[in-house]
């Protein structure tokens, strides 16, 4: 499948969105599908962040032990130990750009959820639709995939 390079996904982040302030990756569960994009934004506490990180690496299934891993993914996991994810399950590891890093895309405000429901899946939109956004009502969301 073709990287789409002007697509982000958006993904709902709870927690997500602190655990990417503390390792810089996404963390849900294996072989989750995903339409094959250069970035990844999060919404959380009723808002898209303004940091948007390059997607540099996905691996679709990491058992959550860092003993197994080397490099990023070692340091991944042992820095979310106190995470609710389990050790020897099974996720998928998105490891992103950090917030410092040029590759990462920094908005203007952050995209305010102005519509009547919450984010509970992840959506597409491109790029330049969310840089121009202030509110969720302002994005076109692209047609998610029919496995989401």
């Amino acid at each position: 499948m073709e990287i789409l390079p002007d697509t982000v996904v958006v993904v709902p982040a709870r927690v997500a969105w602190k655990e990417y302030d503390a390792c810089h990756a996404y963390v849900c569960q294996p072989k989750r599908p995903f339409q094959e994009v250069k970035y990844l934004a999060f919404y959380s506490g009723g808002e898209i962040k303004t940091t948007v990180p390059l997607i540099r690496e996905i691996i679709d299934e990491v058992v959550w032990k860092p003993s197994l891993h080397t490099g990023r993914l070692a340091e991944t996991i042992r820095l979310l130990s106190r995470s609710p994810r389990k050790v020897d399950l099974t996720y998928k590891v998105f490891l992103l750009s950090r917030p410092e890093d040029a590759e990462t895309i920094h908005l203007a405000n952050p995209v305010i959820n102005d519509l009547s429901y919450a984010f509970r899946h992840q959506r597409y939109v491109t790029l330049q639709n969310l840089r121009s956004a202030r509110h969720t009502s302002d994005l076109v969301f692209l047609k998610r995939m029919a496995t989401d």
